[in-house]
């Protein structure tokens, strides 16, 4: 019986990120697979330590032989303590060094477009589209500009943030993430946006970003290491371009507002526990009618 496993849309440099790759692991460990056959070496992996490893260590001691098409490898040609030699190391070598170049052409390319004023998120702001002609530029989408609009509005007036989100969640208001997947934008939920509302979370997101003014802020997150954990960068390390799209909200609403969330932490401070994923290090998301916390990317779930 023939097994197939991918992992779509994963870095290839680390090994357990990637769903499809661990269940073919845990397979091998469970003696139902007894061969794997990659393309090449860099398909299974484009870390040349952990993919020797995998070679050298466990698939020997699992009995899985292993076969490498464009590369000419099968370790069953191979001796007993044979390991395939300098050729096998060096191209493992080359593929995880390629790796790591592009992840620095990537980021110094990224930094560029933001630079130069240029939108390069995956998924544009609420409020805004991609324009059609040019899609590192943002486009007002009047109906929800109108919710943004009423949003700072309402906190203008003296609402705080569990108001507004009924308000909104009262009026049958499409959230931001129910958008995305109407507009099938995020795949992850199949189209599904039954469940989605408004959040205090949703609704401090909007508070809090200066994108509304018109400006462009880019580069708020840095991941140190190919596959690592992304973290909050230090806000020198951010990228601030003014008028580089059509504002929402005036500057001078923006500022008195950041102005009352500051106060109210002041006057109410608060002890909060935190869960991050283990694997990206962004914050857990708590499920009240599940009892879980999940990931935002999706990728780890957590039971409480």
């Amino acid at each position: 019986r023939v097994i197939e496993r991918c992992d779509d849309g994963f870095s290839g440099t680390h090994f357990d990120t990637r769903p499809g790759f661990m269940e073919m692991i845990e397979l091998a460990k469970h003696r139902k697979v007894n061969c794997i056959i990659v393309k090449d070496f860099s398909r299974f992996g484009r870390n040349y330590v952990e993919l020797g490893d995998y070679l050298e260590q466990l698939f020997p001691f699992l009995g899985v032989r292993f076969i490498s098409v464009n590369d000419g490898y099968d370790s069953a040609d191979l001796r007993d303590g044979e390991t395939g030699g300098l050729d096998v190391a060096f191209k493992n070598i080359i593929y995880d060094y390629y790796s790591r170049d592009l992840s620095k052409k990537a980021k110094l390319a990224k930094r560029q477009l933001a630079l130069s004023g240029k939108y390069s998120a995956s998924y544009p702001l609420y409020g805004y589209r991609k324009s059609s002609s040019d899609k590192h530029k943002l486009v007002v989408v009047p109906e929800e500009a109108k919710i943004v609009r009423e949003v700072y509005d309402m906190k203008l007036s003296g609402m705080n943030n569990t108001d507004i989100a009924r308000n909104l969640n009262e009026r049958k208001i499409e959230p931001p993430a129910a958008r995305l997947v109407r507009q099938e934008m995020m795949s992850s939920f199949e189209g599904r946006t039954e469940g989605f509302i408004w959040t205090t979370g949703e609704i401090l997101h909007i508070l809090q970003n200066e994108e509304y003014t018109g400006t462009l802020v880019a580069q708020k997150h840095i991941c140190r290491e190919i596959g690592g954990r992304i973290e909050k960068a230090p806000k020198e390390h951010w990228v601030k371009v003014e008028g580089t799209h059509e504002a929402i909200v005036s500057k001078d609403e923006y500022a008195i507002v950041q102005k009352m969330i500051r106060t109210l932490v002041q006057m109410k401070p608060k002890r909060r526990i935190i869960y991050k994923c283990g694997l990206c290090g962004r914050t857990l998301e708590g499920r009240s009618r599940t009892g879980s916390m999940r990931c935002t990317a999706g990728r780890v779930g957590l039971k409480e």
